[in-house]
């Protein structure tokens, strides 16, 4: 009887060790969770980020609507991504130490398109933390880690420009800008941006102003002439920037091709009267060619090698000529320029494609030779035949009249 009870005795304390055991463990488990989730609420609220004063998700001013497109609550908070989650902790933790590589490694990994729009959520709201604590260097670091493999990504791309913008570096946010309206569709957002680069321009033009900068201001009005085109004060702008260098000639060209805008043109007749009067200067006139507007876009009727006809679409934002891979063949050019395909950065992403050298190309009576063309497989171009890059309207001076509609080209008068 002894034994036995004895034997009962240590079966009871067997059972209430191994009970004891489990509850142990379960009060580490909400230990550990509780000191987690105080942890994460300690570092977002020392920062005291207010999403509605940052940029978010999602916030109107994304690219693709399917891919940066984040759900936001009613006070503005990502439903799937609040301070000290789960499914972003790891991430988060990756980012607070600086491991940004490994960061962007996890990202990539994720197959789910939710889980991705989960981590990146989580990483705007910390780049729009680490701006608001002047902490630029880590946020340059993020950025350029993310942009390395998400660069079509419209919301990170302005949050670089603010970046550079804060940091009093206009031009590169300038640029910056111009990269996330390339990828941008969606007019209401396109003319968001487009503001948003007129405030920079008009900023950065002052600034050089009042340091008498007049090299990086010609600098400045001669990339913005380029980029965008079809925006004739930027052409009067860099016009009275030549005159202020006495380089009447060239000024002459920039006025000349906008002299016909109903936006400038009393500004620009008046400014080619002061010019007239001050030199005579024999030069031709730019020449204008017919073009054809397909929606927001326009589209041109070109030459290859003096034979083969192709209507391209003008595209200021490739910096190659492009054709549809089926054009050259029909021109007689088999043969490209290097055997090994190359990768070319098109609105659907990176693409191979050969690339190969024409005797000339030709709009009009302009024509620029030996040019190099990549050879793509073009599928969303609907009626054109390829892209007319900058390679070929590099060599001019142009200008886009939409009204008319059609292109002004003409020539440089140094050599370039």
């Amino acid at each position: 009887m002894q034994l036995s009870a004895e034997v009962s005795t240590m079966g009871f304390r067997a059972t209430l060790v191994i009970a004891m055991s489990k509850h142990v463990k379960w009060l580490f488990v909400l230990i550990a969770g509780w000191m987690l989730g105080w942890h994460s609420h300690r570092h977002w609220s020392a920062h005291d980020v207010s999403p509605s004063a940052e940029l978010q998700p999602g916030s109107g001013l994304s690219g693709d609507a399917g891919r940066n497109s984040v759900q936001v609550g009613q006070k503005g908070e990502h439903a799937s991504d609040k301070p000290g989650s789960p499914e972003s902790s790891v991430f988060e933790e990756m980012l607070l130490t600086g491991q940004y590589q490994h960061a962007m490694q996890l990202f990539n990994s994720q197959d789910s398109q939710a889980d991705r729009e989960q981590y990146r959520a989580t990483l705007i709201q910390y780049l729009n933390t680490l701006l608001r604590v002047k902490d630029y260097l880590h946020a340059d670091q993020i950025v350029s880690a993310y942009l390395d493999e998400e660069y079509r990504d419209v919301d990170v791309l302005l949050l670089r420009a603010r970046l550079y913008g804060l940091q009093g570096q206009h031009r590169q946010a300038i640029e910056t800008l111009y990269d996330a309206k390339s990828y941008e569709y969606r007019a209401p957002q396109i003319a968001l941006i487009t503001e948003r680069i007129r405030t920079y321009v008009a900023d950065h033009d002052r600034q050089l102003k009042n340091t008498d900068e007049q090299q990086a201001r010609l600098a400045l009005y001669e990339y913005l002439v380029q980029v965008e085109p079809d925006h004739s004060p930027y052409f009067i702008a860099l016009a009275r920037t030549q005159l202020s260098q006495n380089r009447l000639d060239e000024a002459r060209q920039s006025l000349f091709l906008v002299q016909s805008d109903p936006l400038v043109s009393d500004e620009a007749r008046q400014l080619l009267s002061q010019i007239e009067e001050t030199v005579t200067i024999s030069q031709a006139d730019p020449i204008a060619i017919p073009l054809i507007r397909q929606g927001e876009h326009f589209l041109i009727d070109a030459r290859i090698n003096d034979s083969v006809a192709v209507r391209l679409l003008i595209d200021t934002g490739a910096s190659m000529t492009v054709l549809r891979d089926d054009i050259l063949p029909a021109a007689g050019i088999f043969k490209p320029v290097k055997p090994s395909l190359q990768l070319f950065s098109t609105a659907n992403g990176l693409v191979e494609g050969a690339v190969y050298r024409l005797d000339n190309l030709s709009v009009g009576d302009q024509n620029v030779a030996n040019i190099e063309v990549a050879a793509l497989g073009l599928t969303s171009l609907h009626s054109a035949d390829g892209l007319l890059g900058m390679n070929f309207l590099k060599h001019f001076k142009f200008f886009i009249d939409q009204n008319k509609p059609e292109l002004r080209l003409s020539t440089f008068t140094e050599p370039r």
